[in-house]
């Protein structure tokens, strides 16, 4: 699926010959884009400037969320227009699949990113996972 962010509503700057988008005048930039057949508009504003890049303000539908500009221009968009979610999909308690819900926490994956996770103990033999 497409996750196109209309970067062309930002506005440029040049720099020598190459034209570069301009984070630090933004503020309150209507961008639109398409996110897996979501399409919208959301609304920029330049934070800061940091070692990691330019932090941004992004809204949409009255939830904002700060985000860096290289996260923007990716398309990571997901968890601000509800596509995605930050809270665990299981409760603490729940039996699914032969499995209790002990424990929901959040770690680390092989690229160091942070993921949900639960720790779970089977019905069967007792034994505690993560």
């Amino acid at each position: 699926m497409d996750k196109i962010i209309n970067v062309t509503d930002l506005p440029y700057k040049m720099r020598g010959s190459k034209k570069i988008i301009d984070w630090i005048n933004c503020d309150k930039e209507r961008v639109s884009f398409n996110y897996n057949g979501v399409t919208g508009v959301i609304i920029v504003s330049f934070i800061e400037r940091t070692n990691g890049g330019v932090k941004l303000l992004v809204s949409y539908n009255n939830k904002s969320v700060e985000m860096y500009n290289s996260n923007l221009i990716k398309g990571k968009i997901g968890v601000l227009i509800g596509q995605h979610s930050k809270e665990h999909k299981y409760k603490v308690g729940q039996k699914i699949n032969n499995v209790t819900i002990l424990k929901q926490i959040r770690k680390k994956d092989a690229r160091n990113n942070n993921i949900l996770a639960y720790v779970v103990k089977c019905n069967e033999t007792g034994k505690e996972f993560v």
